[in-house]
């Protein structure tokens, strides 16, 4: 599609995230021009068909790299369920470096504190120590989301729901007396409660 110099740059900056003022603004000369007339040759620009064309054809690259697809995100919790602390430490008890944990170690990490100890000063400063605190991502809300994933705390609520409505309608075993018909009895099953309909 053919767009002139500044239509493509106008695209650009629109693509880059810039809005479409300021898109203008970087592409066209605008020093003579209020607000309101950028703001409505900005908005023509956009409903151009070229340059919306090219717009979108920009932004195409940025969507995909950006794009969380469902195994990534299946992917970071199963990193995170299945985290394991021992990773973190060598056979002779020293911390593994953050740059040699494995990806699924490094991904079930919330934060990694560090206080540096010095000793000395200016070029004889050297580091002679530090401690680490190093969070995991909570489990237990990595395990609900994976739970709700799979549909499993729905299927559990309508289980739990129909087992605590049900109320069965009972007929009083004792024949009926001067001509009335049996008394209905309501069980409560999960309460234990039974009465007497009235």
């Amino acid at each position: 599609m053919s767009l002139t110099t500044k239509q493509e740059s106008f695209a650009t900056a629109c693509a880059k995230g810039e809005n479409a003022s300021d898109a203008y603004r970087s592409a066209y000369k605008t020093t003579r021009m209020t607000p309101k007339t950028v703001h409505e040759e900005a908005s023509r620009l956009l409903a151009n068909p070229k340059v919306a064309a090219r717009i979108a054809e920009l932004r195409v690259p940025a969507m995909k790299a950006a794009r969380l697809e469902i195994e990534e995100v299946q992917r970071q919790h199963a990193s995170v369920l299945r985290s394991d602390p021992r990773k973190l430490f060598r056979a002779d008890g020293s911390m593994v470096p953050v740059h040699e944990l494995d990806d699924e170690t490094a991904a079930a990490i919330s934060s990694i504190e560090v206080r540096e100890e010095f000793e000395g000063s200016g070029e004889e400063r050297k580091l002679v120590g530090y401690t680490k605190k190093i969070r995991f991502w909570d489990k237990t809300a990595a395990l609900n989301m994976a739970m709700r994933h799979f549909g499993q705390f729905e299927r559990d609520n309508v289980q739990q729901r129909e087992n605590l409505t049900l109320i069965v309608n009972l007929v009083d075993g004792k024949p009926a007396t001067n001509g009335h018909a049996p008394v209905p009895i309501q069980a409560k099953l999960i309460e234990g409660k039974v009465r007497t309909a009235e």
